[in-house]
């Protein structure tokens, strides 16, 4: 059972990576560029197991998806990294949403969802490769569960869906919500794509945004919102890489990016994409220290892992989660 975002923490799923050596064999990579992918790929497996291990030091049940091999029917199949991006859990239903290439299904399969009821949403599956998709054009409800935040007895979903779904998607999406939770309300927060990266609940009344309090529904009118400024460290140090973020498989990128982690080895790469344990600990990737000061007046714990690594595949530490259980 989940109804929101900050309720005790008691089990949830973390993401996987390919093996190492299967990335380099498969993309047949030489020298220089076979060194820049392990490089990352082995520090980022290595991130991976310093999450885990520190949401089971703080009793979190921790499942991981099944590994798999990198070639599907379908071609290059990305990561099981993202386990956000492809279901979530809210009240007693687990919805399935980015599956728009069969080759995702053995990764919500593999998972076990206790007393969740599993309901699908139907005829989105799609053959076309990673490169070749497009969400707009995709005559089929297509929509990722990362647009969504869970309050209660309310909804969020990012206004601009992008990449990251479509309107058939969200229409499906909103006539779900109505037979299957009436009375829940959903709101449309003015921003793009995944909404886990703009807008991340502390607990009720306090919000962390990369919007003004203005900019937000009404619905948070009475709410204390801390505005992270959108100017962070990781745009800066991204330098337009992002463009690349369907490219990663390039070895050029992969070797500017082992560059990147080798010379600055302090850069935290802080983001609100963040996953709270309860109302008074949250674990943050990277570290701001100014916002961490304003939490910890308020008796919420800030904890920092290293996601330098995992960032090269453009995952947040709420995206390479996804909470199976909480507790009120």
């Amino acid at each position: 059972m989940i109804k929101n975002e900050y309720d005790q923490l008691n089990k949830v799923v973390l993401g996987s990576l390919f093996d190492t050596t299967e990335i380099v064999q498969t993309l047949d990579l030489q020298g220089k560029w076979r060194q820049a992918f392990a490089s990352i790929n082995d520090q980022a497996i290595d991130e991976l197991h310093a999450i885990e291990a520190k949401l089971r030091d703080l009793s979190v049940e921790v499942q991981r998806p099944i590994q798999y091999s990198i070639r599907s029917p379908y071609g290059l199949s990305s990561p099981p990294l993202a386990p956000r991006d492809w279901f979530f859990i809210y009240k007693d239903v687990c919805l399935l949403g980015n599956e728009a290439h069969q080759a995702n299904q053995p990764r919500t399969q593999s998972i076990t969802y206790n007393s969740a009821q599993t309901m699908p949403t139907f005829n989105i599956w799609s053959t076309d490769t990673l490169d070749k998709f497009n969400s707009e054009t995709l005559e089929r409800p297509y929509f990722h569960t990362a647009n969504i935040l869970r309050h209660d007895n309310d909804l969020f979903v990012s206004r601009n869906l992008g990449r990251c779904g479509n309107q058939l998607g969200f229409q499906w999406f909103e006539n779900f919500v109505t037979n299957t939770w009436p009375g829940t309300e959903i709101h449309l927060i003015d921003t793009e794509e995944h909404l886990d990266a703009a807008l991340f609940f502390v607990k009720p009344g306090l919000v962390l945004s990369l919007l003004t309090h203005d900019q937000l529904p009404k619905f948070f009118k009475d709410w204390q919102v801390i505005t992270v400024d959108k100017t962070n460290q990781r745009e800066e140090i991204y330098k337009g890489m992002l463009a690349y973020q369907w490219k990663k498989l390039n070895p050029i990128i992969a070797e500017r990016y082992s560059y990147f982690l080798q010379c600055h080895p302090e850069e935290t790469m802080f983001s609100i994409n963040a996953l709270s344990v309860n109302q008074n600990c949250i674990l943050f990737p990277g570290e701001d220290r100014e916002l961490f000061d304003i939490l910890e007046s308020k008796g919420i714990e800030c904890i920092s892992v290293d996601m330098r690594a995992l960032s090269f595949w453009d995952s947040g530490l709420h995206c390479c989660t996804s909470e199976i259980d909480r507790c009120g």
